[in-house]
C-alpha cells in the first residue's frame, strides 16, 4: 500500500496550504488544505477496505497437456478474472492491472464494473504470448488503485480452475508456449527414394503400398488386373501386393549452443522446426523428432498438434549439448529434415547407410543475422519463416 505520485502531489500541496494559512495569517485556506491533504488519506482507506472485500482469481483458458496450458506465439490467450465483492458497499470503479510474464506482451489493465455486494462478476482479457518457452502464470500479481488514482494496493493473485487442481500448493500453472506454425509447401508425399512409380507403387491415402506384377491365375480376383502391364506385356497380369508403407519424416533437432550465432538463429530453428513438423502432420505423415538427451516424440495426425506446440516450447540449447542419436529401430524415412545452425556433416552422418535418403538442410545461421534480433526488439517485429524456408527443398544429400 502506497502513495502514487499523484497522492504525494496531494499531499504535498495540503500541507502547503495549511503552512500558508498559518503563516500568511489566511484562515480561508486551512480547511481547503486539511480537504487536500485529507483526499490521498481518504483514498488508502477506500483502498485498503476494497482490498481486503474484494476476492479476485484468475484462471487461463487454453488446451490442457499433461497440466501444460499449451499456447502459440501471436495466438491470443484468454484469462479471465472472477471478481467477487463482500463488501458492504458496491465497488466504485477501481481500477486493476493484472502483471504477467513479460512473455504475455502488455499487462492487463481494466476499470472495475460496478458490482453489488455480495455479487460476482467476470471479466475476460486477451493476452498475446510474444516469446516462445514455459512460462508460469499462477503468480501474477494485481494492483488495486484508489479513489482518484492517489493510491495503489498490490495483491498476488489466486488461481482457480482445472490448473490449480492440478498443482501443489504454493506452485503456479505452466503455459508452455511454442513458436507459431507458419505454411511450408512440402515437396511431394515422398522422397526420391521412395518415389511413386506407375509399375512398382501404388498410393493409398496417406500410405504407400509395394506389389509387383505376375500373370492371371484362373481364379484371381479381376479387381486386381494391372491393365498398364497387362497391356505392355500382351497377357492379362495381376498385382501381388505388399505390405504397406505409412510415409513418414524424421526431424533431427541440433540444440547445441555452439552451433548458433545467437539467440535469433536457434529460434529460427525452433520456428522451421516446428513449421515443418506441422506440414507434415497437415499431410498425413508419422513424424518423428530426434533430440539429444530425449527419447524420440512421434507425432501422427491432427491430434497430435498439442503434442508438437509443447514439444516446441521446451526446445533449449545447452552449452555441453550433445548431438542426437539415431535409434536403432527406426525404419528407413520417407523424409529427413535437419534442423541446425551451420551445415555439418556429424549430423549427416547421424543417419545409419542402410537409411539414407536425400535430406532438407535449414541451417538457421544462413537466413539470420546478430542484427535480426536487436531490429525486430526495436520496431516489435514478429518472427517470420525465413522466404527459403517456405518450400522445402533437398539442399543436401545424406
Amino acid at each position: 500500500m502506497r502513495l502514487t505520485f499523484s497522492g504525494w502531489a496531494f499531499l504535498v500541496a495540503g500541507g502547503g496550504l495549511i503552512a500558508a494559512a498559518y503563516l500568511a495569517a489566511l484562515p480561508g485556506l486551512l480547511p481547503v488544505g486539511a480537504l487536500v491533504a485529507a483526499l490521498p488519506v481518504l483514498s488508502l482507506l477506500l483502498a485498503g477496505l476494497s482490498a481486503r472485500a474484494l476476492q479476485i482469481s484468475f484462471r487461463v483458458h487454453a488446451p490442457e497437456l499433461g497440466g501444460q496450458r499449451i499456447a502459440e506465439v501471436g495466438r491470443p490467450l484468454e484469462v479471465e478474472l472472477l471478481v467477487v465483492n463482500r463488501h458492504l458497499l458496491p465497488t466504485q470503479g477501481e481500477r486493476l492491472q493484472l502483471d504477467l510474464s513479460p512473455a504475455f506482451g502488455a499487462d492487463v489493465s481494466t476499470r472495475l464494473p460496478r458490482i453489488a455486494p455480495g455479487r460476482s462478476r467476470r471479466i475476460s482479457h486477451q493476452v498475446t504470448p510474444e516469446l516462445r518457452g514455459v512460462y508460469q502464470l499462477g503468480g501474477g500479481t494485481l494492483t488495486i488503485f484508489g479513489p482518484f488514482t492517489l493510491c495503489r494496493i498490490t495483491r498476488r493473485l489466486e488461481q482457480t480452475g482445472a490448473a490449480r487442481r492440478r498443482s501443489q500448493p504454493g506452485q503456479t500453472a505452466e503455459v508452455a508456449v511454442s513458436a507459431a506454425v507458419s505454411p511450408m509447401h512440402l515437396p511431394g508425399h515422398t522422397s526420391s527414394s521412395h518415389a511413386l512409380e506407375e509399375s512398382s507403387r501404388l498410393s493409398v491415402g496417406n500410405a504407400t503400398r509395394d506389389f509387383h506384377a505376375r500373370e492371371y491365375v484362373p481364379g484371381d480376383d479381376l479387381r486386381f488386373v494391372h491393365w498398364t502391364t497387362t497391356a505392355r506385356m500382351g497377357e492379362l497380369m495381376v498385382r501381388n501386393e505388399s505390405e504397406e508403407h505409412v510415409l513418414s519424416a524424421v526431424l533431427v533437432a541440433d540444440l547445441r549452443a555452439s552451433a548458433y550465432h545467437g539467440e535469433e538463429a536457434f529460434e529460427t530453428m525452433a520456428l522451421g522446426l516446428t513449421s515443418a513438423a506441422a506440414a507434415f502432420l497437415r499431410r498425413g505423415y508419422e513424424v518423428t523428432v530426434l533430440r539429444p538427451r530425449a527419447a524420440p516424440v512421434t507425432l501422427h495426425g491432427q491430434q497430435s498438434m498439442s503434442r508438437l506446440r509443447r514439444l516446441s516450447a521446451q526446445l533449449e540449447w545447452r552449452e555441453d549439448e550433445s548431438l542426437p542419436r539415431w535409434p536403432a529401430s527406426q525404419p528407413r524415412p520417407s523424409q529427413l529434415v535437419v534442423c541446425c545452425g551451420s551445415r555439418d556433416q556429424a549430423l549427416m552422418d547421424l543417419v545409419p547407410r542402410r537409411h539414407r535418403v536425400r535430406a532438407v538442410v535449414l541451417a538457421a545461421n544462413e537466413v539470420t543475422t546478430p542484427a535480426d534480433s536487436l531490429r525486430r526488439a526495436i520496431f516489435r517485429m514478429p518472427m517470420t519463416l525465413p522466404a527459403r524456408w517456405r518450400s522445402l527443398q533437398h539442399e543436401a544429400a545424406g
